[in-house]
């Protein structure tokens, strides 16, 4: 019985060991990622989930856990890059989906919700979960509507309008290295997630980020020429 005492013992001991080194894993890879990324760990401020809920940070209407939030600025504008973790069931099947995502502010917020669906990743499950068809616009470039699948609840004119030669070059550019990329507008910002874990401080991944700001930046510009054209028109 002793001997059986002291087995224990010396297992829980080893996992908690364990555990403890694999944290510091963690945290010293979290570090080298924030620093190839010119960021800080963690958060922007405490409260920054909360404050920004209303973008809708999980690609899908569900409850999600956040992870390794890593945060900082590029191009002027602040960014903030984590790891989502969430469950969808359909057909009676429970999935868990991990996406990596990176969101970009500054986005100007007279720009309607928008979505960008890649055709190539899992999202048209939607379609098959609940029908969104009537937010469903097309862009008018037969190229880019076969590589995404555009939403918007409102204003399909507004929407074409954003989709100009820069933002699609954006997106597309996005699509060729993230087959399976979603882009959100909405709330002042841009989001854009990737199905998986990905190295935040790889080639590929920084190159997601820096188009995403300038999908971000092309975004703004439209958005000007619109405002600019309305005030014309007013």
């Amino acid at each position: 019985m002793a001997i059986a005492i002291v087995i224990g013992v010396i297992i829980v001991v080893a996992l908690v060991a364990l555990n403890i080194s694999a944290n510091a894993r963690d945290r010293e890879r979290q570090a080298a990622m924030a620093a190839a990324m010119g960021g800080a760990v963690g958060w922007p401020a405490a409260q920054w989930r909360e404050q920004h809920a209303t973008i809708g940070l999980c690609p899908y209407p569900s409850k999600a856990k956040y992870k390794n939030p890593i945060h900082g600025q590029a191009a002027g504008a602040p960014y903030t890059t984590f790891l989502v973790e969430h469950e969808t069931m359909f057909q009676n099947m429970i999935t868990t989906w991990r996406h990596t995502a990176v969101v970009i502010e500054g986005v100007d917020r007279s720009v309607d919700r928008l979505d960008l669906l890649s055709t190539q990743g899992e999202w048209l499950l939607e379609f098959n979960k609940k029908s969104v068809e009537h937010r469903r616009f097309s862009s008018g470039n037969e190229e880019f509507d076969r590589w995404y699948l555009g939403l918007t609840p409102n204003h399909p004119d507004q929407a074409r309008q954003l989709l100009t030669r820069p933002v699609m070059a954006a997106a597309y550019s996005i699509v060729q290295i993230a087959p399976t990329a979603r882009i959100r507008v909405n709330e002042g910002a841009v989001v854009c997630w990737i199905r998986g874990v990905h190295d935040r401080d790889s080639a590929a991944y920084l190159k997601v980020m820096r188009l995403t700001t300038e999908f971000a930046t092309a975004i703004n510009q439209a958005a000007a020429q619109i405002n600019t054209g309305n005030q014309r028109h007013g």
